[in-house]
């Protein structure tokens, strides 16, 4: 879906989902009738937050973006 202009803060050349709600309403009933799909989804989007958005993983983006910016040195 094309965001028009001034519906959003830098809206230009921007594009955003067309959600299938169907599809999204079968997933949540999945997710609240099957434990083995809920327990398989939850484990992998702890280990993806872990992996990208924990506070270890955003020091080092911020150092690392420093070091480029020769305002830290290694």
């Amino acid at each position: 879906i094309e965001v028009g202009e001034g519906e959003y803060p830098f809206s230009e050349g921007q594009v955003w989902a067309d959600p299938n709600i169907d599809q999204a309403s079968d997933y949540m009933r999945k997710l609240v009738k099957d434990d083995e799909y809920r327990y398989t989804i939850s484990k992998a989007g702890y280990s993806y937050i872990k992996t990208y958005h924990s506070y270890e993983t955003a020091g080092e983006k911020y150092r690392d973006r420093l070091v480029g910016l020769g305002l830290l040195n290694e």
